[in-house]
């Protein structure tokens, strides 16, 4: 119970965090800041894919731990790119 909880908060974050990318001025604002805004609508549609993987997830375990793998490699390639 505890793990389908966590997926599916998880799975909302990233659903908020990729429908912001699409529409929030401030999201623009910070991709262009790091010259990343040509990749904001990419990015954006993969968090939205991973959470939805993650929410599927709960009933077909393979698609959860493909999407829990992209949104990770995701947050180190965000890591990455605010600490350069």
């Amino acid at each position: 119970m505890l793990l389908v909880s966590a997926a599916v908060l998880s799975s909302a974050c990233f659903f908020y965090y990729g429908l912001s990318l699409l529409v929030s001025e401030h999201m623009a604002g910070e991709f262009t800041r790091y010259g990343l805004q040509r990749y904001r609508p990419f990015i954006g549609a993969l968090q939205l894919a991973g959470s939805m993987g993650l929410a599927l997830g709960v009933y077909l375990p393979k698609l959860a731990d493909l999407a829990s793998l992209g949104l990770a490699t995701l947050t180190v390639l965000g890591i990455i790119a605010r600490w350069k």
